[in-house]
């Protein structure tokens, strides 16, 4: 690696995050090995190392074990990193929150994450390991929504998106009694109170047609909240509820929630591999993550800019042929096959927070 490079790009990491320049360059290394092997098992990794010349096959790999071990980057530093590297506007936030799970072995790997919702994607921002490999519970989530109020304010939070599964009534109490608006979908066998009486949200909306929206008011747990139901494209029902949005376009909001499902796809098949990890401790499934989420944000990053320069293709169905994570991978990829010094000027300004037009540093 080159020093000089190594210390231009310490400087500008130092202003972001605390983290000495020997752990600036472990996590430099990390970064390139992880983005070239598109994967996260450090064995995969060390592969790909720049430091082969350096130091030893088996010392990559500790340095990379200290890293996941002990990451310098704090929890607060690297939610507030996510916002710098990504250029997001100052202005009030969409969340999500869902989970991820698998299994290594006997062990059950369950993260809870609270996601910013932005260009059909999600950033990952606060997340929890869960101890057991079932849903979460009301005070995991209020956990990591603190957290966020806690950093940025609540006055930042524009919507909370989630799942069936994040339902129940401290739940909702919670987020009312913080005024948090939300949209959630409901399952079908959910019973409410409408006009006086009892009854299930499928038999409230039976007369659905396709891609035909409904709307009602009604009462969920002794709260008065609103309705909107539709049937989709493949004849499902789906049901959204909202406490104080008092207007018809809570499915419109609701989509954006699956932005966490693509982060989560990017994370693992269809990125780097998370699955991958022979990692199953709490503290260190949270370090990795952390050393994921500035990959990923990265890359992102870089596709971005690429598309401001060149439109990615969009398909008869209305979707882009990639995302911007994969043509931001593919790019950095192809930088990395060439050399490490245009990503190393990449890196610089990426992390310097000017958005650049591409044609300026290649």
């Amino acid at each position: 690696m080159n020093p000089q490079q190594i210390e231009q790009l310490s400087n500008i990491i130092k202003q972001n995050v605390t983290i000495d320049k020997r752990n600036i360059e472990n996590l430099l290394d990390f970064l390139i090995s992880m983005l070239q092997a598109k994967d996260i098992n450090l064995g995969n990794m060390v592969d790909y190392s720049r430091r082969h010349n350096e130091i030893q096959e088996n010392s990559i790999y500790k340095n990379y074990q200290r890293l996941v071990h002990n990451c310098p980057i704090t929890e607060n530093e690297l939610a507030q990193l996510m916002i710098k590297l990504l250029d997001m506007p100052d202005t009030k936030r969409i969340l999500s929150m869902d989970r991820t799970n698998w299994k290594f072995g006997e062990e059950d790997i369950n993260i809870l994450m609270l996601s910013i919702n932005m260009h059909g994607t999600a950033i990952p921002i606060f997340w929890i390991e869960l101890d057991t490999n079932g849903c979460s519970d009301t005070e995991k989530r209020k956990q990591l929504v603190n957290k966020f109020i806690g950093l940025f304010g609540k006055e930042k939070i524009a919507y909370l998106l989630a799942d069936r599964e994040f339902v129940g009534n401290d739940w909702f109490d919670y987020l009312f009694e913080k005024d948090i608006n939300f949209v959630i979908r409901l399952k079908c066998n959910t019973r409410v109170e409408y006009a006086g009486k009892s009854i299930r949200l499928d038999a409230l909306f039976k007369n659905l047609h396709d891609d035909q929206p409904n709307y009602r008011k009604a009462k969920l747990n002794g709260k008065t909240m609103h309705l909107e139901a539709t049937m989709s494209k493949d004849n499902e029902f789906v049901v959204v509820v909202s406490n104080h949005m008092n207007n018809q376009d809570l499915l419109i909001i609701y989509r954006i929630r699956w932005g966490i499902e693509c982060m989560f796809k990017h994370f693992k098949s269809q990125g780097f591999k998370f699955e991958n990890t022979h990692f199953t401790k709490k503290e260190r499934i949270r370090n990795l993550i952390k050393l994921l989420a500035v990959g990923f944000a990265i890359c992102y990053f870089i596709g971005l800019i690429q598309n401001s320069i060149k439109k990615i293709l969009i398909k008869n169905h209305g979707y882009k042929l990639k995302s911007y994570f994969s043509v931001g991978l593919s790019s950095l990829v192809r930088l990395l096959t060439s050399g490490l010094r245009v990503f190393y000027k990449i890196l610089s300004i990426v992390f310097n927070e000017k958005m650049y037009p591409l044609h300026n540093i290649r």
